[in-house]
């Protein structure tokens, strides 16, 4: 690629910074939003243990990736970067909508 192409690739530069403001872009916006949504599910006893049961979204999240990463890069292995890059992504796009949509502390 790099005889044929000259310059800065900026259609792949585009496309990886697509990529990485999708995948960044939940757990930036999961805590400033974590609190209010956990205090309005009313899950906390008093307001002082919203933070904990914060903490356990926050863990679940993270958590999930943890335990997945593994088995997404078996993936990648398998059938190419790309297509996995796309349904990550997607993926990601989907669910952390429909975390903004949950209506209890166990659906998000």
């Amino acid at each position: 690629r790099k005889d044929t192409q000259q310059g800065i690739p900026w259609k792949t530069l585009t496309s990886i910074w697509i990529i990485v403001l999708c995948n960044a872009l939940p757990i930036s916006s999961l805590f400033p939003f974590l609190y209010f949504m956990i205090r309005d599910f009313h899950i906390a006893k008093q307001e002082e243990d919203v933070g904990y049961y914060a903490g356990f979204v926050g863990c679940a999240f993270m958590l999930g990736r943890a335990l997945t990463s593994v088995f997404w890069g078996m993936v990648a292995d398998r059938y190419g970067r790309r297509p996995v890059m796309i349904f990550g992504t997607a993926t990601v796009v989907v669910f952390n909508t429909l975390f903004g949509f949950s209506t209890n502390f166990w659906m998000a």
